[in-house]
């Protein structure tokens, strides 16, 4: 965090005012995009864009003063939106993972012993039929079907086969997926195509718009050459284009063929890299985590100029409408209104989902203003928790 975040002693916060004209509503207060500056704005851009060799370039301090929600990843400090690679040698249990993931991200159950964020899942099983999907699944996880798990084992390829047209068709039906597996990537290239830098980065490149255009995360799973080197990653089959376009990548290797025992090696743009020990006996294939290489796992602090501003805001209390400078002096945080306006936009997941407070930023009659609202999706009460605890106590599940 920079010197200018740096935040005053929480003993020395100024008392709430309950009384502060700030709690009050203004009916005045009109978000920033929906503002007639921010609309002739729109319309001018989109003019523009209608003209040859058009470019859109925004400001270093247009990007600091947008808004960009963040979405939950697919499993928590693993697996993140867009396009991953799982690679693996033949037979070494990639399919199993990937099936086990699935399950898990559909069920919301933690996998690896990493917490996953619930979302339906699309599985193309392409090499598989499904009396065979039928037999692992059942193996793996009994016979009870998951719900918001859905397979397919054929599709079309890339640029020109049908496989976008068909994961439209399939998101459009099934809105509330947000892990799409490709098992194996292979089958959705063009059988045409050659493998070589240019033509791999490409056809990642098109399967990753793909993934960024619908939000959504797309593992593709693929495999890794018979050839050793010191960089598990060069491993996977076909050129450094391949590495190059994804958004992370993970490769299940083994040190001896025969051994239950293999590791997972898990690189990424927004995740740190990791390496995990996995063991999974034959008569229940499922992964289980052994233990990670040279991890320490240090509790995180809470954010104090988060946790300052939500101190502002209760059951009692649940808007705060006035300007950064305003929500400076009422926070008694030791920063400028600029950087905290800044801050708590570029963080505004974190103060969502944390601290149950929604914010925004827009104009009222007396100039630019902050709004904070407070309420929507607050946490449960300790009793109904505690309820809800007991009524699913003998259902419990845990995919480890």
């Amino acid at each position: 965090m920079s010197e200018e975040l740096v935040t005053q002693n929480t003993d020395t916060q100024p008392e709430v005012d309950p009384t502060s004209p700030h709690y009050q509503n203004d009916p005045s207060f009109i978000d920033e995009n929906q503002t007639p500056e921010a609309q002739e704005k729109a319309i001018l851009e989109w003019q523009k864009a209608a003209y040859p060799g058009y470019v859109k370039l925004r400001s270093c301090e247009e990007i600091y003063d947008t808004i960009y929600h963040k979405r939950d990843p697919i499993v928590e400090g693993l697996i993140d939106h867009g396009t991953i690679i799982l690679g693996g040698a033949s037979k070494v249990g990639k399919s199993f993972l990937s099936l086990q993931l699935a399950y898990c991200v559909s069920q919301g159950l933690p996998f690896l012993g990493f917490k996953t964020n619930q979302t339906g899942v699309i599985y193309f099983a392409l090499e598989d039929v499904e009396r065979r999907i039928q037999h692992r699944m059942q193996k793996m996880f009994g016979l009870e079907p998951a719900k918001n798990l859905y397979f397919a084992t054929e599709a079309g390829y890339v640029g020109g086969g049908g496989f976008e047209e068909q994961l439209n068709t399939v998101l459009h039906d099934h809105p509330d997926v947000g892990l799409v597996i490709v098992d194996v990537l292979q089958k959705i290239r063009n059988p045409m195509e050659q493998s070589s830098y240019a033509t791999d980065y490409v056809f990642i490149n098109a399967v990753k718009e793909l993934a960024d255009r619908y939000g959504i995360c797309l593992i593709l799973v693929h495999h890794t050459r018979k050839s050793a080197d010191s960089d598990i990653f060069k491993m996977l089959s076909g050129s450094m284009g391949i590495t190059a376009a994804v958004d992370g990548s993970m490769v299940l290797y083994k040190k001896e063929r025969k051994s239950p025992e293999a590791t997972l090696a898990v690189v990424g743009r927004e995740i740190r890299d990791r390496e995990l020990n996995l063991v999974r006996d034959w008569d229940s294939p499922k992964w289980e985590l052994v233990d990670e290489k040279d991890y320490v796992n240090l509790p995180s602090l809470p954010d104090k100029i988060l946790l300052a501003v939500s101190a502002l805001l209760s059951d009692e209390r649940p808007l705060w409408i006035g300007s950064a400078d305003a929500l400076v002096k009422a926070t008694g945080l030791e920063m400028s209104p600029n950087a905290l306006s800044r801050y708590l936009g570029s963080h505004v997941t974190e103060l969502k989902k944390e601290y149950f407070i929604d914010f925004s930023k827009g104009r009222t009659n007396s100039g630019r203003s902050i709004r904070l609202m407070y309420g929507e999706d607050k946490p449960l009460t300790k009793e109904s928790i505690n309820d809800m605890n007991e009524g699913e106590k003998d259902n419990e599940k845990e995919c480890i």
